[in-house]
């Protein structure tokens, strides 16, 4: 695997992390975070639940709007998004499924790829 590919591999998986821990948790000690990991040949796909109420995805305000672009926070979820694969929260908001395919890690495509916002 391309190591850039590696490396963003692992920045969205720490993202996912830290978004648990800080804004799920809210960085209570008592609260844990649950992650797991599943690898076969053709994929990988992680799982971040935290013990936090959740929240609903499409109330983050996207980074691009003009209000948002000099915000030093915010930005996460778009990462995570552009590096994997899929992405889904749960109902609750609260567990996060990622999914990266083997094909997508070794193609040679640039890696600043953003989804498309909905809201």
């Amino acid at each position: 695997m391309p190591v850039d590919r590696c490396l963003s591999l692992a920045l969205a998986l720490r993202e996912a992390l830290v978004n648990a821990i800080t804004h799920g948790n809210h960085d209570d000690p008592s609260k844990l975070v649950r992650i797991t990991a599943e690898v076969s040949r053709h994929q990988a796909r992680f799982t971040v639940e935290d013990e936090g109420v959740g929240f609903n995805v499409n109330d983050i305000p996207h980074p691009h709007d003009p209000d948002n672009l000099l915000k030093s926070s915010g930005r996460g979820v778009l990462l995570i998004r552009s590096v994997m694969d899929e992405t889904k929260y749960n109902d609750r908001g609260n567990r996060l499924s990622m999914i990266k395919r083997r094909a997508s890690l070794l193609k040679e495509e640039p890696m600043d790829r953003l989804p498309p916002h909905t809201k």
